[in-house]
């Protein structure tokens, strides 16, 4: 059996900067660039990689890295720091589920899950063929 660094590269072997390889793999050079980000972030203490005491504020903080928007933070929280009330009424599979409704909607419908949203986010995607209950609320009877 031959030993490790025979068979992956040490980095003195690259000459091509990290994003170009990152691409060579099959990452758009957008996301390499993101994740180069995080990843310095990390590295220099800015981003905590363990869930951080208010999630919100941590979210928002994700955003200002070139790269990372609003729904890549909230699953960056609801993923990485395992955050239990992330829900994303702007996801393409949430508005097929709840189709006909608007965002807003969607998000008032959410709060019945609270503070669980996180769960109920995985189990919609994860559910083939999961529509919402219609109730007076959502329908905007009054």
């Amino acid at each position: 059996m031959r030993p490790i660094m025979s068979v992956f590269p040490v980095r003195k072997r690259w000459r091509w900067p990290i994003r170009w390889r990152l691409k060579l793999w099959g990452c758009r050079l957008r996301r390499a660039e993101a994740l180069i980000h995080l990843a310095q972030a990390t590295l220099a203490g800015k981003l905590a990689l363990a869930a951080p005491p208010d999630i919100e504020q941590s979210v928002k903080n994700l955003q200002t890295f070139p790269g990372i928007g609003r729904w890549t933070a909230n699953y960056f929280a609801l993923r990485g720091w395992q955050a239990k009330d992330i829900f994303l009424p702007d996801d393409y599979l949430i508005k097929q589920r709840f189709a006909g409704m608007t965002p807003a909607q969607i998000r008032r419908y959410a709060e019945r899950w609270k503070p669980w949203r996180s769960y109920a986010l995985l189990h919609i995607w994860y559910t083939h063929g999961w529509q919402p209950s219609m109730d007076s609320e959502i329908a905007g009877i009054q």
